[in-house]
């Protein structure tokens, strides 16, 4: 386990213990939040090559076999052919589908093992490996377990982890190329290296809408996010934290960055006027860093280019990390956020106690805020 899991690890068990202690557990199970102990992987898929995204039920026509379909998907930047091998039999090549079989006439358990690989190239990926088991009805009924009404096709011990989505999928925008030319020009610097580029970009939105901030009329909704900035730029309108997010997002697209939005809020009650909110509307994003294949969090409202722990100024966290370590006063007491500070024209690193936003992050990114992820096809 390597020392950012162990520390994501510390975080989850903190947070389960604060939840226990919060006066609203019974609401937890409400909470959006409360989803990503699973869908963690989904988000931050960890540093390997090779993951499936769908399993795919099969029922044969003769009604004497079924089975599953495996999808694959994988993060090489050369890629031939997958390779797969089930029990003893002869390897196969696929180009992403695996059909694993199991004959129904049998009221046995049947246990498939199944490996796969890639070739990607020059060589060859690691082996993975997966035990898959199929349990027919019939065992769990002649066991009085008469509850038990279907078959039970179970991926057991494996180290190829499921991944729904891909970096691609987070990526909502589709630029012109004249936006692309004019990402380029304001915002291209390519003598920088990555993570330096992001942050000038960063700065440079932040600087140019820092008098410009405040609550944007209705025009702006059917613009794009290039317009709202230079409509905003102009004197013509004002910005809040969704058009940070849009722009920012859409200048990271133009310049082959991946960058995600966040959309926080909780309402409690909607019914009638006045609504309840138990937590304030916020739009942030995340920053993919394609050279270390980690997300971490950029909030342009609050000036935040990165936020880490003490001690390890090259690990910033993601969302959920900060989320969780901004609740935790264990963590929240080592927490630092790099800032940039406009009228010195400079990044300023300090504690987050220290920081003029400190009351802002405790409101909107507090135990009891809700969040989405904004994906092609809907929310995650």
């Amino acid at each position: 386990m390597t020392k950012k899991n162990i520390f994501i690890s510390s975080l989850l068990f903190s947070l389960v213990l604060l939840m226990m202690n919060s006066c609203e557990t019974q609401k937890v199970e409400e909470n959006i939040s409360y989803k990503y102990s699973r869908q963690y992987i989904s988000l931050y898929p960890p540093n390997e090559e090779i993951f499936y995204s769908t399993l795919e039920r099969v029922k044969k026509s003769d009604q004497n076999s079924c089975g599953i379909n495996i999808y694959l998907t994988n993060t090489l930047s050369s890629f031939h052919s997958y390779y797969f091998q089930i029990n003893d039999s002869k390897p196969e090549a696929t180009e992403s589908k695996i059909f694993i079989p199991f004959t129904l006439e049998s009221l046995k358990l049947q246990k498939i093992i199944l490996k796969i690989w890639a070739d990607k190239g020059n060589t060859l990926t690691k082996k993975y490996s997966m035990n898959i088991v199929y349990e027919p009805k019939q065992l769990f009924q002649s066991a009085g377990k008469s509850s038990y009404a279907n078959d039970l096709i179970t991926i057991g011990e494996t180290d190829l982890l499921m991944v729904e989505k891909q970096i691609a999928d987070f990526i909502t925008y589709s630029p012109t190329i004249a936006e692309k030319d004019f990402a380029k020009s304001e915002f291209g610097n390519t003598f920088l290296n990555e993570t330096e580029r992001i942050k000038e970009i960063a700065k440079t939105i932040i600087k140019n809408l820092s008098k410009h901030t405040g609550t944007p009329t209705d025009s702006m909704d059917a613009l794009s996010p290039f317009e709202q900035y230079r409509r905003a730029l102009e004197g013509q309108d004002m910005v809040w934290c969704g058009n940070f997010a849009d722009i920012f997002c859409y200048a990271g697209t133009c310049l082959n960055i991946p960058i995600r939005k966040i959309g926080l809020g909780s309402i409690y009650d909607s019914a009638e006027d006045p609504v309840i909110m138990n937590a304030e509307g916020h739009t942030t994003t995340e920053v993919y860093n394609l050279q270390n294949k980690e997300w971490y969090l950029v909030d342009l409202t609050f000036n935040l280019l990165r936020t880490f722990v003490k001690g390890k100024e090259n690990d910033p966290l993601n969302f959920i990390e900060f989320y969780y370590s901004i609740n935790n006063p264990l963590v929240e007491k080592s927490l630092m956020v790099e800032e940039f500070n406009i009228e010195e024209n400079k990044s300023l690193t300090i504690p987050i106690t220290e920081s003029k936003f400190y009351h802002d992050y405790k409101k909107f990114y507090k135990l009891n805020q809700r969040f989405v992820f904004a994906t092609k096809n809907g929310f995650l």
